[in-house]
């Protein structure tokens, strides 16, 4: 059986990522079988996909939030995991009989977390709340009130409260007023648009060349000058150029290095380089940006798979957060680069567009819509099962290109490199 495998941040109250909730479905085993059903999953075909794919490539080395059933609670497979690894994360629906409570007490006592997910006041998970160090509330359509009389009933357990379903900037606010220490929602992964501040200056400065490089007319000389005015652009590409032919290409000079690179895949660097940028400034979430490298080199493989222009998939993907990553409403950032229109009806969210069901589709699996990732695999002709493999190779790929873009560049480097030869190392 195939797992799909998908996982959404979560982050503490200083907004550093303390984990991730590991969400996942099934293929089709059995005639009849529902795939997007937990309970009707075998535990040890879910732990083994888990443990074949890597926890570690999954989460990065925080904490994964694994969603239990009653099967997989009482047959112990928790115990495959390292305890510091892993919270067990009981869904809302096991009934919290004898067995259940037991088996919760025996977890507790050989060191793995035990969290309860959408917990009600008046539920059937009261009785676990004794043995629950972290309770997840689903604040979504909550007010104030509602989020002030839950986090009262949880105090006198001593409990960590996860909030989550968190989609503004308001709820966000009531929660952590009233002693919520972890969040996960909307309003996390894709915080909102705030006014133009001055730290996406250098990030928006890299707009104008991202133009000249795709626009035909511009000549060599001008792309040339436009990195000869900028040393830490040009100090940039030298390391664009060695990637690019694996370090086997002498570099003579910043005109030679653009050759070396080509126009279509210098413009696919400089769009990298414009979310490293906003990395470097630390005012954003490194989880964001890299589950922004993440969806766009997913559709870029997905596109592959296809025989769909994987080259503007990964244009979609990496723009389709940019709005929020340069604080710039979608609709100007479209005035100031120049995309086709199919990739603009898609970053207008537009679904009948050329690309628009693409980045429906990568935005369904990172939520783990399972019934909607069916339905756009269908329509994409993508095959449904290789979606799981190409997102965790996509997952690997973020995390080392973030590094290298990311990468400090000297601080002594007060000019252009010299047009002289060079074999820099590969990165």
């Amino acid at each position: 059986m195939d797992l799909f495998v998908a996982r959404q941040p979560i982050f503490d109250a200083r907004r550093t990522l303390a984990g991730y909730e590991l969400l996942y479905r099934g293929s089709a085993g059995a005639a009849g079988a529902d795939p997007t059903d937990p309970n009707r999953m075998s535990s040890d075909v879910i732990v083994q996909n888990f443990l074949e794919a890597g926890l570690e490539r999954l989460t990065g080395g925080v904490r994964g939030f694994v969603n239990f059933t009653r099967e997989m609670l009482l047959t112990e497979t928790y115990k495959l995991f390292d305890p510091e690894s892993i919270v067990v994360e009981l869904v809302e629906d096991i009934v919290a009989d004898a067995p259940v409570r037991a088996a919760c007490e025996k977890l507790t006592a050989s060191g793995y977390t035990l969290a309860l997910d959408d917990f009600e006041i008046g539920g059937g998970q009261e009785v676990l709340l004794e043995q629950a160090k972290i309770v997840k509330v689903d604040l979504l359509g909550k007010s104030q009130r509602d989020i002030g009389r839950i986090a009262a009933h949880l105090r006198p357990f001593f409990v960590t409260m996860l909030a989550e379903r968190v989609e503004t900037a308001e709820v966000a606010w009531a929660a952590e007023q009233q002693g919520y220490a972890l969040f996960q929602g909307y309003y996390f992964s894709r915080p909102e648009t705030v006014a133009h501040k001055s730290s996406a200056v250098e990030a928006l400065s890299l707009l104008p060349l991202l133009n000249m490089v795709r626009a035909e007319e511009t000549s060599l000389r001008e792309i040339e000058r436009a990195f000869r005015g900028d040393p830490g652009l040009s100090y940039k590409l030298l390391q664009i150029a060695n990637s690019t032919t694996n370090g086997t290409q002498e570099v003579e000079s910043i005109r030679h290095a653009i050759q070396l690179v080509g126009r279509d895949i210098l413009h696919r660097w400089l769009a990298l380089l414009l979310t490293s940028s906003l990395a470097s400034s630390g005012v954003h979430s490194p989880e964001l940006l890299k589950a922004t490298l993440v969806r766009a080199r997913l559709l870029e493989s997905m596109g592959g798979r296809s025989r769909t222009d994987s080259g503007s998939l990964f244009l979609v993907g990496l723009f389709s957060n940019m709005d929020v990553l340069l604080q710039l409403p979608i609709r100007e950032l479209l005035t100031r680069v120049k995309f086709t229109s199919e990739v603009e009806g898609a970053l207008l969210r537009d679904t009948d567009s050329t690309y628009g069901v693409w980045l429906a589709l990568a935005e369904a699996y990172e939520e783990g819509q399972w019934d909607r990732v069916a339905e756009l695999t269908a329509k994409t002709g993508v095959p449904s099962a290789q979606v799981p493999d190409l997102y965790m190779r996509a997952l690997q790929w973020a995390g080392k290109t973030l590094d290298v873009l990311c990468e400090k560049v000297p601080d002594d480097l007060e000019a252009p490199p010299a047009p002289r030869k060079q074999r820099a190392r590969a990165n």
